[in-house]
């Protein structure tokens, strides 16, 4: 007998013939060429160990490629107490300024797309009413005002809800937060 060397595998050479090679490992005999074998169960060991991974990481949960969009509320905002209410429920304390109507793009620019996203992080229900007319108010914010900055804070309303807010800088919105 002529040892085979593997790192793993000891077994030995038995026959040649013009058929393949007959081996002997783990008391069986093997035709064929041993590497190839060998290779086909560690093939397969490897797929089903990749398949096992994949579906490991799909289940694990937290593991998340993109941010949770929280429920949307539905926040009745067709009274002025209504709307005073809202930003008092967060905190704030707000005098409005002024209003104005405006219509929510059916299609997001980059700009607005960003101010989606500010509102899906608070559950707000903006997307829902892409396309649609709303109300705009704009209140001053008199409880907050970080390094002297005035800020402003402001509640898009659409068929008396509220549907988008903000408070942000009235230096052109250099700090903006959410409301909630």
């Amino acid at each position: 007998f002529r040892p085979f060397r593997d790192k793993f595998i000891k077994s030995y050479l038995i026959h040649t013939s013009p058929f393949g090679a007959y081996y002997y490992l783990d008391k069986h005999i093997y035709v064929g060429k041993m590497e190839v074998s060998v290779m086909k169960k560690k093939t397969k060991f490897y797929i089903a160990l990749s398949l096992v991974l994949a579906a490991a990481a799909l289940v694990i949960p937290g593991r998340k490629d993109t941010p949770e969009i929280p429920e949307s509320a539905v926040t009745a905002a067709g009274s002025p107490s209504e709307r005073i209410s809202y930003f008092a429920s967060h905190g704030w304390d707000v005098e409005e300024l002024f209003s104005r109507s405006v219509t929510i793009p059916a299609d997001f620019s980059a700009v607005y797309e960003d101010y989606a996203l500010l509102q899906d992080k608070q559950g707000m229900p903006l997307r829902e009413y892409a396309g649609e007319e709303a109300q705009l108010y704009v209140y001053e914010v008199k409880n907050y005002s970080p390094e002297s900055r005035k800020m402003l804070a402001e509640l898009l309303v659409c068929d008396n809800t509220a549907v988008a807010s903000m408070v942000y800088s009235e230096d052109g919105g250099s700090l903006r937060m959410t409301v909630s």
